[in-house]
């Protein structure tokens, strides 16, 4: 993944970086804590990111009364200070749920651009912590040895895949602390690789790829879902109509009748839904996932058209590597077509955020209608009732 534009967050003349999301500039746990849209080369925050707060709940130190939410995925990708061993620590503390079950999030952390590795699926910080309590995750986690970082940590975030509809995801801070530092390796021009590399690279692509699959599923639901929802819209369209028809005897009602007044918000609730199922398509969807397998059909492809010698090692089972033919610049390639299919899932992945908040929409929409059609219908029978009497 390019990393060149994305903004280092540490303080002057450290390795390590602390970053306060949607926060202040503070101190916690010893040391100083920066704003995720302060200090050197500062660049905007996640796309769509809001930030909420609860500034005068002093059970909870500073750095935890704020946090970064957005109704979509969220990314924070950081530039390290210089090639070392990192160790990335997550933390929240839940200031807006009531209880278990209404936040349930996703969250990944990739290393260099390469294949994102799952910190917490389906995480919900209430049911795991509690209200306003701290709560953190390491990666790697405490007792293993740290990860090594050439140049970038990115983080990401997301509503569960798997479950439920369900507030947004957030993170308080994060930080990125060096460990026993290593020093970058220098390769010689005239580098050789080892040629098992290509199907590590190979089965990477796969497994991001992989992702696809349970996004594609949701989609398919979630076009199911808005279907099934204006059907119900029309339907109850259709009951007001004869409601109205009938409260009239054939003939329109005057335009201060109560009914007919009722029966106007009813027609506007049904324009409504119909702007709202309008732009839920699945087609930006599709297009990813189109954009998907075409990156993982050109990685393939440019597998393929390495030299024979190479191929048939990755097809006759031999193991050992070296001497295979397989220079840095070739795996290197290989290497930024994995990042292309990384970037085409993580296109993906927001589309099918899209889709998701859009199918949300559509259902509050269609909700309103069928909460006026009912109150329609008991305005009609009160109304029908005072004629009999």
């Amino acid at each position: 993944m390019g990393c060149a534009s994305l903004p280092p967050r540490m303080l002057p003349g450290g390795r390590s970086m602390y970053v306060n999301c949607g926060g202040p500039f503070t101190i916690y746990d010893g040391v100083t804590w920066v704003a995720d849209t302060d200090g050197e080369g500062a660049g905007a925050p996640p796309r769509d990111s809001a930030v909420y707060g609860t500034p005068s709940n002093t059970d909870l130190p500073a750095l935890l009364r704020t946090n970064r939410y957005s109704p979509r995925s969220m990314t924070y990708a950081r530039r390290v200070a210089a090639a070392s061993t990192y160790r990335l620590t997550l933390h929240w503390a839940e200031i807006f749920v009531a209880g278990p079950g209404a936040r349930s999030m996703d969250v990944y952390v990739a290393v260099d651009g390469r294949q994102p590795v799952e910190l917490a699926t389906g995480l919900d910080v209430y049911a795991v912590a509690g209200n306003a309590t701290p709560y953190a995750l390491s990666y790697p986690p405490p007792g293993a040895d740290a990860m090594y970082v050439k140049d970038t940590v990115a983080i990401y975030l997301q509503p569960s895949l798997y479950g439920q509809a369900s507030e947004n995801p957030f993170l308080s801070a994060f930080r990125v602390v060096e460990e026993t530092p290593t020093p970058t390796p220098t390769p010689t021009a005239a580098a050789e690789a080892d040629p098992a590399q290509i199907g590590e690279l190979l089965r990477e692509a796969a497994a991001i790829a992989d992702v696809a699959v349970p996004a594609r599923v949701a989609a398919e639901r979630i076009l199911a879902d808005k279907a099934a929802a204006v059907a119900t819209a029309d339907e109850a369209s259709e009951v007001a109509l004869r409601l109205y028809t009938a409260a009239g005897g054939g003939a329109a009602l005057a335009e201060t009748d109560p009914l007919a007044v009722a029966y106007d918000a009813i027609i506007d609730a049904r324009g409504d839904v119909a702007t709202v199922a309008t732009r839920l398509t699945g087609d930006a969807f599709r297009t990813a996932a189109a954009s998907v397998g075409a990156e993982v059909a050109a990685l393939d492809a440019a597998a393929a058209a390495l030299t024979p010698r190479v191929c048939a090692y990755l097809t006759d089972g031999a193991g050992g590597g070296g001497g295979g033919g397989v220079s840095d610049a070739q795996l290197a390639a290989l290497d930024d077509r994995v990042t292309y299919v990384e970037l085409a899932v993580e296109r993906l992945l927001r589309e099918l955020a899209d889709d998701r908040a859009a199918g949300m929409a559509v259902g509050v929409a269609v909700d309103r209608l069928v909460g006026r059609v009912v109150a329609f219908g008991m305005l009609a029978a009160e109304a029908a009732d005072a004629v009999e009497a």
